[in-house]
């Protein structure tokens, strides 16, 4: 992949964007891609440790993004029902299980097609940049 960079960014070959490192890539004499700061530190290793990094942490963030709806209508449940008992002095422990799982399958329905999106959107650019993680 070649993209232009400034003086600055030649000598780092990293840039910081958006909380996560982007390697750049420069065109060889001959035609042929390598990666800048790879060539010039001799440590391709890091470079393929720092590419599964970000993978890796693209794919926790997903997850979290596809659990936030149900977990936070889940937890306000929660929090409404445990009130509730704390008013009227019910202690009943199952009682807050019927309504956490009511609304979990709510928001699984609300949200799923989203969450489709999101999962299918994550899954195309795996596998769309495939050629770019078997090196």
């Amino acid at each position: 992949m070649v993209m232009k960079r400034s003086p600055a960014q030649n000598r780092t070959g990293i840039d910081r964007l958006g909380g996560g490192c982007t390697v750049h890539c420069a065109t060889g004499p001959r035609g042929g891609d390598y990666n800048v700061r790879a060539l010039r530190a001799g440590w391709y290793n890091d470079v393929v440790e720092l590419t599964f990094l970000e993978v890796g942490s693209r794919a926790v963030q997903t997850a979290l993004l596809l659990a936030a709806p149900a977990l936070a209508l889940s937890l306000a449940a929660g929090f409404v029902i445990s009130i509730f008992q704390a008013v009227t002095s019910i202690q009943e422990q199952t009682l807050t299980f019927v309504p956490k799982i009511f609304l979990t399958g709510i928001a699984l329905v609300i949200f799923g097609p989203w969450m489709y999106r999101v999962m299918n959107d994550y899954a195309v650019s795996i596998f769309g940049n495939l050629q770019h993680y078997v090196r």
